[in-house]
């Protein structure tokens, strides 16, 4: 038995865990067979103190499922000793020995072209196939042995026409995995029914995407003149934000699913339009949802103010879109947006690196920018972080926001979910935002793969 790093178990079997064992007990210890076809956990009783193990193994669809649990006793040491000789007696049956009746499918490769009569997506021609990336490519096969499917396309739109968008619901799979939540399948929409100790939401996930003209991708460059920046933050941006929110308002998913009665509905939204757009367009977002923009101001006395200003529309050559979607006709339906700008490859990447997948020949470092909680500050803080230091830690949900809709019937509670920033309109225009210590605002993450046998490196640039 070897022990492994909590971040290592959480992204081999920690999908397979209810919200209820960590109610019930604290995880004190994670453990492996060498070979990883066991992993364990020890478990502390919240209640009196004992200790008790608990041993998992590989099913026929390589998920992790639990075959044995300890009765608790005092003392840790005892426990763990009884967990390590439990674990070498499991390890020496054959794997079909833990196979279980429920099991829908064999394993299934993820990288294998499963529709070879469709252009591969470059950016998962990447990823399947670079060093650079192969810490996210050892997560994201690890993550998909957990990941329903009711549509059965997921793989093959992944690998062809639709990377991005089925990226973006991987990195809520795990991210809201990882706040508590286990998900029900039964039904195809919306696309995560998240169902937690201290209640459930819904969540619709959507992608701002490229523009397309006669088939073919137009990617707008960022304007070089300051004003024409400006305008094209203040009125593009909002433009693209509004196809996909009000698409996924007209679908009125509230009337059509009855298992979304009397529960917040969530849609979850990032913006993949131009390369990096999402690490410099929330502001745009924040601005388009709730119909008011903030300038800066100081006093005389150096005092900081912020003005709110009432935006009623934004218009962009030909396209006029009414500002403020949360005020559209049926808004009210949905009860929060949720977005997170860190939420793409290069966080996969950094977790798969963290949790022990990949190359070690990749080395990482992760800078941006951060909220300053300085209530005087205008400006964001910049951060840099080696991700390969022994002390560097990273969650899922770091860098999440959450706005949420000052006229939703159902209001979504901030503790459904924890640890991320959450805004409110106020009626004076202005926004309350609750923020966690550390809240990124935009990064990037330079990948450096050194060459091992000539201390080389070549250097990407994420």
């Amino acid at each position: 038995m070897i022990q492994i790093s909590r971040i290592r178990f959480n992204a081999l079997a920690g999908y397979s865990r209810h919200p209820r064992a960590l109610a019930m007990g604290e995880e004190v210890g994670w453990y492996a067979h060498p070979d990883e076809r066991l992993v364990a956990v020890l478990i502390r009783d919240r209640e009196d103190g004992d200790y008790a193990g608990n041993i998992m193994v590989r099913d026929r669809m390589l998920r992790y499922r639990s075959v044995w649990v300890d009765q608790f006793s005092a003392g840790k040491d005892k426990a763990r000793k009884r967990l390590a000789k439990k674990i070498i007696e499991l390890s020496r049956l054959p794997s079909e020995k833990f196979w279980q009746a429920d099991e829908k499918s064999k394993p299934i490769n993820f990288y294998d072209v499963v529709n070879p009569q469709k252009p591969v997506h470059p950016t998962f021609e990447t990823l399947s196939k670079d060093e650079v990336w192969s810490p996210a490519r050892g997560l994201i096969a690890s993550m998909m042995r957990y990941h329903e499917d009711p549509d059965h396309n997921f793989i093959e739109q992944f690998q062809t026409t639709a990377f991005d968008a089925r990226l973006w619901e991987l990195y809520l799979f795990a991210a809201l995995t990882e706040a508590g939540y286990i998900f029900d399948r039964e039904h195809a929409a919306p696309d995560l029914d998240c169902q937690g100790l201290f209640g459930g939401f819904t969540v619709e996930a959507v992608t701002v995407n490229p523009t397309l003209k006669d088939g073919k991708i137009i990617s707008p460059e960022l304007p070089d003149n300051p004003d024409e920046l400006i305008d094209y933050r203040r009125n593009y941006l909002p433009t693209k934000f509004s196809g996909p929110l009000t698409n996924k308002l007209s679908k009125e998913y509230w009337k059509k699913h009855s298992h979304m009665a009397k529960r917040p509905f969530v849609i979850a939204i990032q913006d993949f339009h131009m390369p990096g757009a999402m690490s410099w367009s929330g502001s745009a977002l924040a601005d388009y949802l709730f119909g008011y923009r903030h300038e800066p101001r100081y006093n005389s006395d150096g005092t900081l103010e912020i003005i709110p200003e009432r935006i009623v529309q934004h218009v962009w050559g030909t396209k006029v879109v009414q500002s403020g979607f949360f005020f559209l006709p049926e808004a009210e339906n949905v009860s929060a947006v949720l977005w997170n700008a860190g939420g793409t490859l290069s966080k996969f990447n950094r977790m798969g690196k963290l949790a022990g997948f990949g190359s070690r020949q990749v080395h990482m470092t992760r800078t941006g920018t951060c909220v300053d909680h300085d209530l005087n500050a205008a400006e964001p803080l910049r951060f840099a972080f080696d991700v390969d230091a022994p002390d560097y830690l990273e969650t899922w949900c770091e860098g999440m926001s959450v706005f949420h809709n000052p006229r939703a019937l159902i209001p979504l509670a901030e503790y459904l979910v924890p640890h991320v920033q959450h805004h409110h309109l106020l009626p004076d225009g202005q926004i309350e935002s609750n923020c966690p210590p550390f809240q990124p605002i935009g990064e990037h993450t330079f990948m450096t793969l050194i060459d091992a046998p000539s201390g080389g490196k070549r250097r990407a640039i994420v």
